[in-house]
């Protein structure tokens, strides 16, 4: 009798040493799993070079945006609104007849002489491929955008310059950034005011400012204008070959 009881308590006691030891492991390789969360400066160089291209354009302002969900129009617009000098040349077409002929196949009306930006083709698949990492399809059709009225013969976009004024003001207050394993979050506040919409302005902005309607001209805003009034974005950017792509963007909340 003792014998078979001192054998049931070594079997309990072997048991119990092999649960705690697997409970043990368990936890060591749960610990390992975790991906540390590392808090970064919103003023650090790499939060500030991602949030460079959401600031470049509005395509990411709406509720939910993604690389997966580009359109041809956003590839577009987002082309336009980071156009450099280096990526057009500008050509001035004498008008005859109210016509601007600038090759034989694209025409504009026009009683005066044309100012045509040219911008090939391949500047926009190369801007995505470089700032998105994807390869895209561009249906190369006629569109008008800020100013431009552009029409492409199937090598490159020719764009009649026309006067075009920005009228909204982006402001923006990163609220955090932190970086998880190959991710970067970015959250953000979002106000956009309309200069034209003298109430709403003159409520969030300077009046002087208001009046002069110029979004180029830099004006300090306090942030918590843009916490108690704007949108909180999310952000996400993934690291590839030590370098951030864009992923998606989503709010968090509105006002």
């Amino acid at each position: 009798m003792k014998t078979i009881l001192k054998t049931f308590v070594l079997c309990v006691v072997i048991i119990g040493a092999l649960f705690i030891s697997y409970r043990i492991y368990d936890k060591k390789n749960s610990d390992s799993d975790k991906t540390a969360v590392l808090d970064i400066s919103p003023s650090d160089p790499v939060v500030q070079l991602v949030m460079g291209k959401i600031y470049s354009s509005n395509i990411f302002r709406g509720a939910g945006f993604s690389v997966e969900n580009f359109t041809n129009d956003d590839i577009i617009h987002y082309g336009m609104d980071n156009l450099t000098k280096d990526n057009y040349s500008i050509k001035t077409i004498a008008h005859k007849k109210s016509l601007c002929e600038v090759t034989g196949k694209i025409l504009f009306t026009s009683t005066s002489n044309c100012n045509i930006k040219i911008i090939n083709n391949d500047y926009f698949t190369k801007l995505i491929k470089n700032d998105f990492n994807i390869d895209v399809e561009v249906k190369f059709d006629t569109f008008t955008y800020k100013g431009h009225y552009c029409k492409n013969d199937g090598k490159r976009y020719y764009c009649l310059l026309s006067k075009y004024t920005e009228t909204k003001k982006n402001l923006s207050f990163i609220h955090e950034a932190y970086e998880e394993g190959d991710t970067l979050v970015v959250k953000e506040y979002y106000l956009n005011v309309d200069l034209n919409n003298k109430d709403l302005c003159n409520l969030y902005l300077n009046p002087e400012y208001c009046e002069k309607k110029n979004v180029n001209e830099p004006i300090v805003v306090p942030d918590e204008i843009i916490i108690n009034n704007g949108v909180l974005y999310q952000h996400v950017f993934k690291k590839i070959d030590d370098k951030y792509y864009y992923l998606q963007s989503f709010i968090l909340s509105e006002r």
